[in-house]
């Protein structure tokens, strides 16, 4: 259950990161809007993973590899968003790699020597 709580909170921060610059940047310049994407993703990203740490979702050990695994998951969907920019499907697609790479970095992080605990 931990798991799938990190995973909705990051890909929340995911879709918000990619909202708010992607509106505010287009207006501005046209090519400024993925540049804070890339920003603000990180940065939320950041901070969801400081609140799954607070929350109990994850422990400190595992807080550098999901922000790890997660700014992976914000540049690849700033790839994503470049290749796809007509198409709605990246509106779906975006938040969860971030999410996705969020939880597979705090995997990573586990110890071999703690308890795989999934739930």
């Amino acid at each position: 259950m931990k798991i799938l709580l990190l995973f909705v909170l990051t890909s929340v921060a995911g879709g918000l990161g990619r909202i708010a610059p992607l509106l505010a940047g287009d207006m501005l310049a046209p090519g400024l809007g993925l540049l804070l994407q890339l920003v603000l993703g990180a940065a939320l990203l950041v901070v969801a993973v400081l609140a799954a740490v607070r929350m109990g979702l994850l422990r400190h050990h595992q807080r550098g590899w999901a922000i790890i695994g997660g700014t992976l998951g914000v540049l690849m969907a700033t790839l994503v968003s470049l290749a796809t920019l007509s198409s709605p499907f990246a509106s779906f697609l975006v938040p969860m790699m971030v999410g996705m790479g969020a939880t597979l970095g705090s995997l990573i992080g586990k110890s071999a020597h703690e308890r795989l605990d999934l739930t």
